[in-house]
């Protein structure tokens, strides 16, 4: 013991066993490595509460727009609609989670479409005393209201889009005209979960519950959670006269116990090897001596940026011996793809595409993403060898991924360059590589190009 103190030179704890320092070392990096680990997975649940709240949130819209499109016809018939059941029937297409079409001219169901199944929801919105309160508010504000959940008349369990309609509606914005009534969809509960995909929520390991809040009273929507929630992360909207809960937590809870314990006896066991091999200095490798932080890593991906990866790039042409490549690939048409599927979609893609870079290039390539759909790969080798050809194979090929059950496609643009023979540092190189890219995209044949000149 004293021998090891010696070599060690730690003079403030030289009294101190070398294990009871390492153990209190480990329980401290445990605590604070632990923290880090519930934020970021808070983070991640975070992230998915507000991504099934915004699908919650299109389903209703992708609604509304037919009770909209009904006060329409209302305003302009002035309440005198004689093909109620065509026009029903029109605006009803497509609108999954819809059930029923009804009008409902002074708060007193009429009209019902389909009406075979639903005769018993022909009643009055302002007697009834589960749905009063709420035909009241959406009447007296103007306020299309989602009511609901309740036990619907005609059987099942659904939720009620309201919007009242104004007749001789004035230019004074302060009169909105004479009420008429609501025209009102009805969405069963349960088909409006499956179509906002509410459950991929079980499918990840959460517990997961939706509840919508009115002056005060909470409901429950859906959930796969009945038990009191203990640490949940929350997302909250107001949407249509009501406030709006996704409250979501890891099954079995935020702390991986057994990755807990797993981490805390390897660190023990580090610690002791670390106490007989005390005087060996080891050498770290390269990528390890970059801290990688939040400075340095991409959001979307969890690659390298373009901060990050010029620090290990620049550190690879310093101790590279021989010849290295740069490759930089692109997404073709990235731009339109965003706007024809949505940016979530085209966030999924940059993830899938890096997943892929990452495991063609294996563990001696250097993958970083250098915004927008652009990601470079530097390979310590000379153009040529089996990862090479499947990088080209690679860049060649029809790509997809599946995201929430739909598979999409897209194709790859490509060029490189080499170092030293084209380039003697690494912004010629990115240059050289870059103009590469340009003409693979200019030629759409989606093949790998190299830079042609020294």
């Amino acid at each position: 013991m004293r021998k090891i103190r010696r070599h060690l030179k730690i003079s403030k704890i030289m009294n101190v066993p070398i294990l009871a320092v390492g153990l209190a070392a480990t329980l401290i990096f445990e605590i604070f490595a632990n923290l880090a680990i519930i934020e970021s997975r808070k983070e991640e649940a975070l992230y998915e509460a507000k991504t099934q709240m915004s699908a919650i949130h299109q389903q209703f819209k992708g609604c509304i727009t037919v009770t909209d499109s009904l006060a329409l016809v209302i305003m302009e018939t002035q309440g005198q609609i004689t093909d109620f059941e065509y026009i029903a029937q029109q605006i009803m297409d497509q609108k999954a989670p819809i059930s029923s079409v009804q009008l409902a001219p002074d708060g007193k169901v009429t009209d019902i479409y389909p009406e075979e199944g639903n005769e018993a929801g022909k009643i009055d919105l302002f007697a009834d005393p589960d749905r009063k309160e709420e035909a009241e508010y959406a009447r007296d504000t103007g306020e299309t209201m989602v009511a609901g959940p309740f036990e619907l008349k005609q059987g099942g369990n659904g939720m009620a889009i309201r919007k009242p309609v104004y007749l001789n509606v004035k230019t004074d914005k302060e009169k909105k005209g004479s009420f008429w009534g609501f025209s009102v969809v009805i969405i069963m509960t349960d088909k409006l979960i499956d179509e906002a995909h509410l459950d991929h929520l079980s499918s990840i390991g959460y517990h997961y519950r939706l509840t919508a809040s009115f002056k005060g009273q909470s409901t429950v929507v859906g959930g796969n959670y009945t038990g009191k929630f203990l640490n949940p992360v929350v997302e909250e909207r107001q949407l249509y006269g009501k406030d709006w809960t996704l409250s979501v937590e890891p099954v079995h809870g935020w702390v991986r116990w057994p990755l807990v314990f797993f981490s805390t006896a390897a660190l023990l066991a580090v610690t002791l090897l670390l106490a007989a091999l005390v005087r060996s200095k080891k050498k770290l490798e390269l990528q390890s001596e970059v801290v990688v932080d939040s400075s340095v890593t991409d959001d979307i991906t969890g690659i390298l940026n373009r901060s990050g990866y010029d620090q290990v790039v620049d550190r690879c042409l310093d101790d590279l011996k021989g010849k290295g490549v740069l490759v930089v690939v692109n997404v073709n048409r990235f731009r339109r793809f965003n706007d024809v599927y949505g940016r979530d979609v085209g966030d999924r893609l940059l993830v899938s595409l890096a997943a892929d870079l990452r495991l063609m290039g294996g563990e001696g390539a250097v993958l970083g993403r250098n915004g927008g759909d652009e990601f470079q790969l530097f390979l310590m080798q000379a153009p040529e060898g089996p990862i090479f050809e499947k990088i080209s194979a690679f860049v060649g090929g029809a790509h997809s991924f599946r995201y929430k059950g739909k598979t999409y496609k897209y194709t790859l643009s490509a060029g490189y360059a080499v170092y030293p023979d084209q380039a003697v540092d690494f912004s010629e190189l990115c240059r050289k590589a870059d103009r590469a890219l340009q003409k693979s995209r200019k030629d759409e044949n989606h093949a790998l190009y190299q830079y042609e000149g020294t």
